[in-house]
């Protein structure tokens, strides 16, 4: 089939098979539909998340009011509605007008990276509990751990290494219990996160789901996004019924990145550090690169750079980075700068940011060349360097600069930007100037624009 994505809030959903043999499955008026009401988002406050926090919310799923068995053949639709057709997916007409590819609320681009790579991850070390012994046979999808009615009881697991994984729950019975499943990097305690191997006199804080179940058999629960976790705390309260659980388990989630270069050292602490490295790059990619995966979900131009780097000297994987400097072209709104994070629904911008877009296109041309591709994104590095060409003034600096101007959390940084900058003429901020428009004149001769080339070039 062929996968086609849209980034909007106007959800949709549309099938299509790429030849008649699948037109079988074409989303049509046979489609039939229901709204389900067992999933509801918890929205994540900065005392749960402990910090600033920039991704989704988490799931709160009533069993009891689950469609179980949906995806069955035998399974019973008759009280779902027909589906409606609400608009049309277009794809951008290839030749001459077609007014509903034209006036399409939904404008569908193919994929252009991988899937995911997934895999189960199994959390099989129960590190701490209130119960006097707990069998771990459950978590290695061995065994049953059975809850008696008007039980509480706690179980705390240890992956020993963070992850990105969506949780999956099975159980049988137990109609009108809690779970709830508590995701941390490190638990709390006077130290703050201190030592993240030590739990004892520490606490778990951090983002959870909660799941009731309906109290039928074979009732699994599965979050409708990743979670980030090293340690995980199941909560479970029962009511009347006992409550079987069956299995729990994670399925890895990250950008299908491979280690194809090779660090050699005699030291095991820098082999130890490269490790660490890799892993963490590995956490920070998606289906975009982002800050981090447990708080801040978002694709900052500043770490994109470097992480693209990062993919493109050890994978040689180019697709995610090609992938995110289109992205950040086509963040550019009407002054001509980016955003300095892209996807995102709340905007911001930051001037310097936007000359780091400059500089990715640079170093995409020197790492992976394709005329083509850098071809297509110079109008945005013109844009950018214009906006900036419009704020020299007499002294040959840049004057005065609205918008957010971030460069460096260093001492003397106020809020990332630098000094005097509040009064114009910032040398640091006029020196990535320089730098950025003596990159693009290097772009612009790749490409063969030799005039160009000569104006940044002075």
């Amino acid at each position: 089939f062929q996968k086609k994505i849209t980034m909007s809030y106007q959800t949709a959903f549309i099938l299509q098979g790429n030849s008649d043999k699948e037109s079988a499955v074409n989303t049509n008026s046979t489609w039939r539909v229901i709204k389900s009401k067992a999933y509801r988002p918890i929205e994540v406050d900065f005392a749960m998340a402990r910090g600033y926090y920039a991704a989704g919310g988490m799931d709160r799923v009533d069993g009891a009011l689950y469609p179980w068995g949906w995806t069955e053949v035998e399974y019973k639709d008759s009280n779902w509605l027909e589906s409606g057709n609400i608009g049309y997916g277009g794809q951008g007409a290839p030749y001459g007008y077609d007014r509903y590819t034209a006036t399409s609320a939904w404008q569908l681009i193919p994929r252009d990276i991988p899937m995911m790579e997934t895999r189960v991850e199994r959390i099989t070390e129960i590190v701490r509990t209130n119960q006097k012994s707990i069998d771990n046979a459950f978590l290695k999808g061995e065994g049953e751990l059975v809850v008696k009615p008007n039980q509480q009881i706690n179980l705390l697991l240890d992956l020993r290494y963070l992850t990105t994984a969506f949780p999956t729950l099975i159980t049988e019975g137990g109609r009108d219990s809690e779970i709830r499943i508590t995701y941390a990097e490190a638990l709390y305690g006077e130290d703050w996160k201190g030592n993240r191997n030590k739990i004892d006199g520490k606490e778990i804080i951090g983002l959870y789901d909660q799941f009731f179940p309906g109290g039928g058999s074979n009732e699994s629960f599965k979050s409708l996004w990743t979670r980030t976790f090293r340690y995980v705390e199941l909560e479970i309260t029962t009511k009347e019924e006992p409550l079987t659980i069956s299995d729990f388990y994670g399925t890895y989630s990250a950008y299908p990145f491979k280690e194809n270069a090779v660090f050699n050292t005699d030291n095991p602490v820098l082999s130890q550090i490269w490790d660490v490295g890799w892993r963490t790059a590995r956490l920070c990619a998606m289906e975009t690169y982002m800050d981090c995966p447990y708080y801040e979900q978002l694709q900052y131009i500043g770490d994109t750079r470097i992480q693209a780097l990062i993919s493109l000297y050890v994978s040689g994987d180019d697709r995610l980075m090609k992938k995110a400097i289109r992205q950040f072209d086509q963040s550019r709104f009407f002054e001509g700068l980016t955003m300095s994070r892209h996807p995102t629904s709340i905007p911001q911008v930051s001037p310097p940011y936007s000359l780091i877009q400059v500089l990715m296109v640079h170093d995409f041309m020197m790492y992976k060349g394709d005329r083509e591709f850098i071809r297509e994104m110079m109008p945005g590095v013109e844009t950018i360097l214009g906006w900036f060409e419009r704020k020299v003034d007499s002294t040959g600096l840049t004057g005065m600069l609205n918008w957010v101007n971030y460069m460096d959390a260093a001492e003397g940084f106020k809020s990332g930007t630098p000094p005097y900058q509040h009064e114009g003429h910032s040398a640091q901020i006029s020196l990535l100037y320089a730098y950025a428009a003596k990159h693009a004149a290097e772009l612009f001769e790749y490409i063969g624009d030799h005039q160009k080339h000569k104006k940044y070039m002075n």
